[in-house]
């Protein structure tokens, strides 16, 4: 294996870099509302679920408290928990269909609208609720290692637990290595699979599947690699933060703050950059490139790298 191949991912993410910057207006506002929405709900979530947690403690301090209270009680904060997730889960896929659509809008030269970034808002759901049941939308032997996996996790945690010793520690550190490297690899084919039923239209959870599994054959390493830095930066911004902000003695709410933004960026980034990848594919496979924009189908060849230089 030539080094440059492991480095290749470098070139998807410098081709990324121009595609965000060529459709920087749109690019920009999406990260602003999402950053802005995700930090308005995550302060509205720490207001509902401090009041619904010191409703819980002095009811619980209630000496006449009986047990039907306390199902109240904790069912209210798990109302809340569970309103939080939903409608954070809807402001990042929303912002990661916008962020397709306007770099495939960038990559192909064609205009885009907030009405057309918006459109497809669905497909994704779509594609990870039909997926779930459809027996072809992921290979058996993935099936099988993910089963693999969390046998591993459930046998692995009591043991350490049970039984703290340097040789079930190392073994359960080379399992948790090994189930890291795995995800990383397999997320690869899931994440293009997320993108392809934005980008072309009438492709249902199975096809997508399909083509994903297709399209990364031969370019797999790239997106393996680009999991892998993402996930080391991430894991160096996180230890920067809780080191400087513990200095600064601030409370759970400024990390709680930063890691839901975080994690909006990075959604973003992944958006961004797996779109750049699809159509890295289907250029490495010959194929044409297709993108449907406000009702109308374009067939684009390859675009050249000088077409995305952005006059600064």
């Amino acid at each position: 294996m030539e080094f440059s191949q492991i480095l290749g991912f470098l070139k998807i993410l410098g081709k990324s870099m121009k595609l965000a910057l060529k459709n920087g207006k749109w690019i920009a506002s999406i990260t602003t509302v999402s950053l802005l929405l995700s930090s308005i709900l995550a302060l509205l979530f720490a207001f509902c679920y401090q009041t619904a947690m010191t409703y819980t403690t002095n009811s619980i301090m209630n000496s006449n408290i009986n047990i039907p209270q306390i199902i109240i009680c904790f069912t209210l904060i798990f109302s809340v928990e569970l309103c939080f997730v939903f409608a954070y889960i809807v402001i990042v896929h929303a912002s990661g269909i916008a962020t397709i659509l306007a770099t495939a809008a960038s990559y192909t030269d064609t205009k885009s609208s907030f009405q057309d970034l918006f459109s497809k808002w669905r497909s994704p759901f779509n594609f990870f609720r039909r997926g779930s049941s459809s027996s072809s939308a992921y290979p058996c032997r993935n099936r099988m290692m993910h089963f693999l996996c969390i046998v591993a996790v459930a046998v692995a945690v009591p043991l350490v637990i049970l039984n703290p010793n340097p040789i079930t520690i190392t073994i359960v550190s080379v399992v948790g290595v090994s189930l890291l490297v795995f995800q990383l690899y397999a997320s690869v084919v899931w994440a293009l699979a997320a993108v392809i039923p934005v980008v072309e239209d009438g492709c249902e959870a199975a096809e997508a599947m399909e083509r994903a599994e297709k399209l990364v054959q031969g370019q797999r390493l790239h997106g393996f690699m680009f999991n892998l830095f993402l996930n080391v930066i991430e894991l160096i911004m996180l230890f920067s933060l809780w080191i400087i902000v513990g200095s600064l003695n601030a409370n759970l709410l400024v990390y709680f703050l930063f890691f839901i933004n975080c994690t909006s960026l990075t959604r973003i980034v992944v958006s961004v950059v797996y779109t750049a990848y699809y159509f890295q594919c289907k250029e490495y496979h010959g194929e044409k490139i297709q993108l449907a924009v406000a009702g109308e189908n374009f067939h684009y060849t390859t675009v050249l790298d000088e077409e995305l230089n952005v006059n600064v």
